[in-house]
């Protein structure tokens, strides 16, 4: 059960006119008439965890109140029923409930109308008006709301599709090299069985590592939904060797990097290092795009089984600079896909990226 600041709020503010009210003007049976007037205006501290609930016992409280005490119930009670519930049910629940909400509100007017038919009538034309607004606003809210979601859902998934197809198309050229390397090694091994079995076997047993590797590869690539290759060329994808130049390129947009690479990451798969630079190279372009920092982190590190990778910023962020996140949807895809995961948030004033993927 989450109870919010503004239902806090809410609820106090009818306990307390409804209480004014009884002091200012009171009833018969006041202590009935003050349970009841809780009964009215208390249960909106939970009215967003259950509207309907909470619709139910203020209307039955109200429709007592009419019968035993009085007519026209506090002015708290209509406030907290048609206007605060009323907004409330059109806002979070479904068209069955919330009719069926709408039923439990009309209930003292009913009763009302039926005690006092003249007066009673009259007085919860106003009420009935307010109640009516507020839950139009509701519904207005709730389909805007919904409209909202479904167009972030949209533009998530379309993120997510656009980077696997990146991703595809990257990892076909990745495969399609070793494939190359598995041929060249092999007329080598051919050219060299007579005369140098040893040079042999060496090339032979490339051809092994160089298989394993593009099986593994191919796998992931297959796993993954093929967008149409709309890619210009067919240059290397960059590895982990390639992150200095990187480095280097975007210092020259002003900003100093600490570039620090520990450990054998010459020898992580080749998929990995390209996991890691494409994270690295959105990492960094992220701050050039959100942050005012003059120094950047980029940490790799390959310790054994696990392979680390921080950016990190002292920021602040740029003002006005909100990116939509398909940058991050996009690193994470990549982690994922190698069983890595991938964390970010602020750090202090600014911001941190921190990779982490199996080697193996």
């Amino acid at each position: 059960m989450s109870i919010k600041p503004v239902d806090v709020l809410i609820a106090g503010m009818l306990v307390a006119l409804g209480f004014v009210q009884l002091v200012s003007d009171p009833p018969a049976h006041a202590e009935i008439a003050a349970l009841l007037t809780l009964g009215m205006t208390m249960p909106a501290l939970v009215r967003q965890t259950w509207p309907l609930s909470v619709t139910l016992v203020m209307a039955a409280a109200a429709t007592v109140y009419t019968v035993a005490i009085d007519p026209v119930p506090p002015f708290a009670g209509f406030l907290g029923l048609l206007v605060v519930m009323g907004y409330t049910v059109a806002r979070r629940c479904r068209p069955v409930a919330a009719a069926a909400a709408f039923a439990a509100m009309i209930t003292p007017v009913v009763v009302t109308g039926l005690v006092e038919p003249v007066a009673g009538w009259f007085e919860w034309v106003y009420p009935v008006a307010y109640g009516g607004g507020a839950a139009l606003a509701g519904f207005i809210v709730r389909r805007r709301t919904g409209r909202h979601a479904v167009d972030t859902e949209s533009r998530v998934r379309a993120a997510v599709s656009d980077e696997r197809g990146r991703i595809a198309r990257e990892l076909h050229d990745v495969v399609a090299h070793g494939l190359g390397v598995m041929v060249m090694q092999a007329e080598a091994a051919d050219e060299v069985l007579d005369s140098d079995p040893g040079a042999a076997r060496r090339s032979l047993g490339k051809v092994q590592e160089t298989g394993r590797e593009a099986i593994g590869e191919l796998t992931l690539l297959l796993g993954l939904l093929r967008a149409d290759d709309t890619a210009n060329g067919h240059e290397p994808q960059p590895m982990l060797a390639e992150l200095p130049s990187l480095v280097r390129q975007f210092e020259d947009s002003g900003r100093e990097v600490e570039l620090a690479m520990r450990g054998d990451l010459s020898a992580l798969p080749t998929g990995v290092q390209l996991t890691i630079y494409r994270v690295v190279q959105e990492a960094l372009t992220n701050v050039a795009k959100h942050s005012l920092t003059d120094r950047v982190q980029v940490h790799v590190t390959a310790d054994g089984g696990q392979t680390e990778v921080v950016v990190a910023d002292d920021g602040p962020p740029r003002v006005g600079s909100i990116g939509a996140g398909q940058g991050l949807i996009g690193m994470r895809e990549r982690a994922g896909l190698y069983g890595g995961t991938l964390e970010a948030g602020p750090q202090g004033d600014g911001f941190r990226i921190r990779l982490e993927v199996p080697v193996s």
